[in-house]
């Protein structure tokens, strides 16, 4: 939930090898798209767009 958290290893996150699928809010104004398509590259992990979706995608678009 810390931003810090994740910067700290982001070096490290090609080489984690864990299974993770990204949700992301394609209209989240806090943290872009773009965050969440770097997170997925990094991860090597599949993004799922929430067409519409703010910050709080469960809350939004339950």
């Amino acid at each position: 939930m810390n931003v810090e958290d994740t910067k700290a290893i982001a070096g490290q996150l090609p080489t984690l090898a864990v299974p993770a699928r990204i949700v992301w809010g394609a209209a989240d104004e806090f943290q872009k798209i773009e965050y969440g398509e770097r997170l997925a590259t990094d991860l090597g992990a599949p993004l799922r767009r929430i067409d519409g979706g703010l910050h709080f995608t469960p809350e939004d678009h339950p």
